[in-house]
């Protein structure tokens, strides 16, 4: 009879060890799920999560008098029942009665800490939820019973966190950004979300960090509209261009008159009162250093989806698009023309043939490690890391080496570099 007493007590123990394991782990969003679909249990896991410390002190009650009635009933019914086994020893009869209660304290303990902890912690563990919806009616219940004791004990734990000045939970952040991109990454890597799924969640988060000087089509490659050009040479540069939006400029890209819209043009150009000036609609500035998701949240206020990025002396440095910062977020995204040629050419020796513009990000990503750091505040294209790291005007033949590469300036565009060779497998050196 006493050992079945021990069992119970110990299987009550695991029951309680169980309990607190499965509502301390379920995750809120599975529960909240489950609630939502109609569970009655969920609703009670909710509702037990509202003051959590009260069903804590529940179950903590329950383990300390469990732990309280064993240790009385080993150390006093069951002792008296091992020593006279003890005592038929001669060598142990005169310890016989301290050896019973030392070793009942071990079995008990083994037993307790296997079946009464981590059988119970490992199995709730595994089924967090399920065994979290099976224990909720029976906490809740419990905790009503030990209401009174709950309330003095949650009482004392209050008004010691408040002595400790712990900040309370609802002015705490439950989930923070790096948290919640860690989970991300975890599904991703469990299958829960496909890859590009995860991606795509990854870009919007660094989409928030991004400034326009960052997206940006550089004003040495913005196609942009002479305003005494004519009508047929405006026509023919829209024929050849991707884009369907031009700012027009008088004699220089920082003189902008306004933002030609192709359809407006090919609707009314050959109207004999034709004025490319009414077509003109007011153009969006924004600065290099805004961060893009303002510039998307101007888009939207002002209907217009091409902005003219200047620098703090109001100078243009470039356009950015809505295509733009789509494509931060989902990836490439064809242009109305495919590009005829490609910002990174693999030649047939291995090594590679980029555009200056080429973004650092881009050419990382293409190789697969990051090659080259990125430092946003510094530069955003390789042309810019080159510049950065040569300090000078640049000239064909200019190279910089690191990390086993050579970066070789091949050709330039007036003062601009266009072409770069990225050859493999040379000593660290810089330059």
């Amino acid at each position: 009879m006493g050992v079945l007493i021990i069992f119970i007590l110990t299987l009550l123990n695991g029951f309680f060890a169980l309990s607190e394991t499965a509502l301390v782990s379920v995750k809120k969003s599975r529960v909240e799920h489950q609630a939502a679909q109609g569970s009655t249990r969920a609703k009670t896991i909710l509702d037990l999560h509202q003051h959590p410390e009260n069903f804590l002190s529940s179950i903590q009650l329950g383990i300390t008098l469990i732990g309280i009635i064993a240790g009385a009933y080993g150390g006093t019914t069951l002792s008296d029942k091992f020593t006279p086994l003890l005592s038929r020893i001669p060598l142990l009869a005169p310890y016989a009665q301290q050896l019973s209660i030392t070793l009942l304290v071990i079995l008990i303990t083994y037993f307790t800490i296997v079946v009464g902890e981590l059988i119970p912690k490992t199995i709730a563990l595994r089924n967090t939820l399920g065994v979290a919806l099976l224990v909720a009616p029976f906490i809740q219940v419990f905790t009503k019973i030990t209401y009174p004791l709950v309330h003095l004990l949650s009482g004392s734990t209050n008004l010691i966190i408040r002595l400790l000045r712990i900040q309370p939970k609802g002015k705490a952040h439950t989930v923070t950004e790096e948290e919640l991109r860690h989970m991300l990454r975890i599904a991703g890597r469990e299958g829960v979300l496909e890859h590009e799924e995860e991606q795509l969640h990854q870009n919007i988060f660094i989409l928030y960090d991004q400034r326009n000087s960052h997206l940006m089509t550089p004003r040495s490659n913005v196609d942009w509209i002479e305003v005494s050009m004519p009508a047929p040479a405006i026509h023919q540069l829209i024929l050849q261009s991707p884009h369907s939006k031009f700012p027009v400029c008088r004699q220089r890209i920082d003189h902008v008159e306004g933002l030609l819209s192709a359809k407006d043009f090919l609707a009314y150009e050959r109207k004999e009162d034709f004025k490319l000036s009414v077509l003109l609609k007011e153009p969006v500035f924004v600065s290099e250093n805004m961060l893009v998701v303002n510039t998307l949240r101007l888009f939207r206020a002002r209907k217009q989806y091409l902005g003219i990025v200047v620098d703090e002396h109001g100078a243009v440095v470039g356009v950015i698009t809505l295509h733009d910062i789509l494509e931060a977020i989902v990836g490439d995204i064809p242009n109305v023309e495919p590009a005829t040629e490609p910002d990174i050419f693999i030649r047939e020796d291995g090594s590679r043939l980029i555009n200056g513009i080429t973004p650092v990000r881009q050419l990382n990503q293409h190789l697969g490690y990051a090659l080259i750091p990125e430092n946003k505040a510094l530069y955003s294209t390789l042309a810019g890391f080159i510049l950065h790291r040569i300090s000078q005007v640049p000239r064909i033949g200019d190279k910089v080496k690191l990390d086993g590469h050579v970066l070789e300036v091949i050709d330039m565009d007036g003062a601009r570099i266009d072409k770069i060779i990225l050859s493999g497998e040379v000593s660290e050196s810089h330059t």
